[in-house]
């Protein structure tokens, strides 16, 4: 197949060199502080014992998949930028094309699967311990990185002939056709986590904010009283959790609408500065998420400096204890951490 497809129009639709070489030159820092920040959220996890969990388990899964979107996406978009020429074949391409829906899609997904495992916990505590187990784990990151690989590789495979490099972004991008076919990966692979992950947090948040009233008999009062449960608040820590959570789910579907939107409304690249804008965006905020992570989360903050100020040296461990692994300990840990009962005797 010709790379250099029905597109290429020369003339001053290109964009000029200067403005490819900024952008190249942007997205060799991003590469940077990308690499270095999820290579850094990975070490902090599996070093720290604290973060052993099922939620920091997925937290770890996305900085896997945002090290293998930088390394198989973002450093050949530096080197097509800085040479203006696709170098690497045409099945690098194809992956290039099918790699950036498809990583946004398993990110959206460990969220959902994330903000399921944290309802669960807040909601029937008492059973948190049969959803922290290895084998759980395991099946959850599994589904969460094939479910919606598939399904953003079904459009891809339909258009998958048409595909090509554009000399006028510089770019390997999907097919006319391909746009309006693969409006089926927003509707399963970001509509779809979004209803779940809003409707998860918000029940816990509600879960938290109201109280329950039971009548038990007294001891000489045939009537009994009235005895106000409050639910206890969240803790700090979680409450930062859920508000990272949230944030960054936000941050990676911003990332991905304005290219969505340019394959949808704009197949014929008309506006290729803004296809290189919009790819640029898409990698700077995937890059910049360990720093979300950092700025939002004070254990990641406490993690960051220990392992920086330690160095690889000797493991860092926490002063509470060994933590065993099928997480029992763990879920006993968090419910005392955010569990509180107040007791109201109401005349």
């Amino acid at each position: 197949m010709n790379l250099t497809n029905n597109w290429t129009e020369h003339g001053p639709d290109l964009s000029p060199a200067s403005f490819t070489s900024t952008a190249a030159a942007l997205l060799i820092i991003l590469l940077i502080v990308g690499a270095c920040g999820h290579t850094l959220v990975v070490m902090t996890i599996v070093r720290k014992k604290r973060l052993r969990t099922f939620s920091y388990s997925f937290i770890a899964s996305i900085s896997c998949i945002n090290i293998t979107f930088v390394l198989l996406v973002i450093l050949p978009t530096i080197d097509t930028f800085l040479n203006q020429s696709w170098r690497i074949g045409h099945g690098s391409c194809l992956m290039q094309v099918y790699l950036k829906p498809s990583v946004i899609s398993i990110i959206l997904w460990h969220y959902l699967l994330l903000s399921i495992n944290r309802f669960t916990f807040h909601k029937f505590n008492s059973k948190y311990t049969t959803v922290t187990k290895r084998a759980t784990i395991g099946v959850a990151l599994t589904f969460s990185w094939i479910f919606p690989g598939l399904v953003t590789m079904i459009p891809f495979i339909i258009t998958l002939d048409s595909m090509s490099y554009s000399p006028l972004v510089f770019l390997c991008v999907p097919s006319n056709g391909y746009g309006q076919i693969g409006l089926v990966i927003p509707l399963v692979n970001i509509v779809f986590p979004s209803i779940i992950v809003f409707s998860m947090v918000g029940l816990i948040f509600r879960h938290y904010s109201r109280k329950r009233k039971i009548v038990r008999p007294a001891p000489n009062n045939s009537t009994g009283v009235q005895i106000t449960l409050n639910v206890p608040r969240l803790s700090t820590h979680e409450t930062q959790f859920l508000k990272t959570l949230l944030v960054t789910f936000v941050l990676t579907i911003i990332s991905y609408v304005p290219y969505q939107v340019l394959m949808s409304c704009d197949p014929d690249i008309s506006l290729p500065d803004v296809w290189i804008l919009a790819n640029v965006w898409l990698f700077a905020v995937n890059c910049l998420i360990p720093v979300v992570y950092g700025a939002m989360n004070n254990r990641f903050q406490e993690a960051y400096i220990e392992l920086l100020l330690c160095g690889l040296c000797k493991p860092i461990d926490d002063v509470t204890g060994t933590i065993p692994r099928d997480g029992r300990t763990v879920a006993n840990t968090q419910i005392n951490d955010v569990h509180h009962l107040t007791v109201i005797e109401i005349p």
